[in-house]
């Protein structure tokens, strides 16, 4: 499935659209009807002569990232747990996950990076604003808020988590034992802040939210966090 490529053929139709809409029964505003109904609107389809002189190579996969910083770890001295690129889920739920390895190799005294990739959800329940990275990265503060030697970052490659397509957007967040420090400074609650899906809010008074602007990439998110 191709997002976004002008220079690829479409095989899916109007009517294909259309059927979606009636099976679905879905309340769409008229100007999507008649624009769906406009055959002018049909996408290209294979063998279309704009297609004559088109090629495409593949310079960037979702894995290519994380396996950067899988090397850049591993030079660093840390053991790796590479728990893969394509990850899925709700952000709160996996940041769980990986808060119990964290805490397990802590307890066990070894130094570890602990990286993932792909694109997880968040159910978005409040009125406040974030992403599923700061998300991931909050309920990680949440829950190693009294553990020392855990560091974690969370980012899009693409430097846009969430937000509101500006090129101010925050790219993700970072957490360490500053982060916490902050956190009990100012009496800050995580989970009233992920109640309210408030995540950038938290993390830019704590100043910890990545701001890198767009990197001109989408290849993938980075999950990394360190245990020393």
């Amino acid at each position: 499935a191709i997002a976004s490529g002008p220079t690829v053929p479409d095989p899916t139709t109007l009517s294909d659209a259309r059927a979606i809409v009636a099976k679905y029964r879905l309340e769409v505003d008229d100007a999507i009807r008649r624009a769906l109904d406009e055959p002018k609107n049909e996408s290209c389809k294979p063998g279309d002569a704009a297609f004559a002189r088109a090629r495409f190579e593949l310079i960037a996969r979702p894995k290519a990232s994380l396996e950067a910083a899988v090397k850049v770890a591993t030079d660093a001295g840390y053991a790796t747990i590479d728990l893969g690129a394509d990850l899925e889920g709700e952000a709160r739920e996996v940041a769980a996950d990986h808060a119990r390895l964290a805490l397990k190799a802590r307890a066990e005294g070894k130094r570890v990076a602990i990286l993932s990739g792909g694109e997880l959800t968040v159910t978005v329940r409040g009125q406040g604003r974030g992403g599923p990275n700061q998300e991931y990265a909050l309920a990680l503060a949440d829950l190693l808020k009294a553990t020392s030697g855990i560091s974690a970052l969370a980012a899009d490659t693409d430097g846009a988590d969430g937000g509101a397509g500006s090129a101010s957007d925050p790219a993700g967040a970072v957490i360490d034992h500053a982060t916490f420090a902050k956190m009990k400074s100012l009496g800050l609650d995580p989970k009233a802040y992920l109640a309210n899906n408030d995540t950038t809010a938290f993390f830019a008074l704590t100043g910890d939210l990545l701001l890198t602007g767009p990197t001109l990439t989408n290849v993938n998110d980075v999950r990394v966090i360190l245990v020393d």
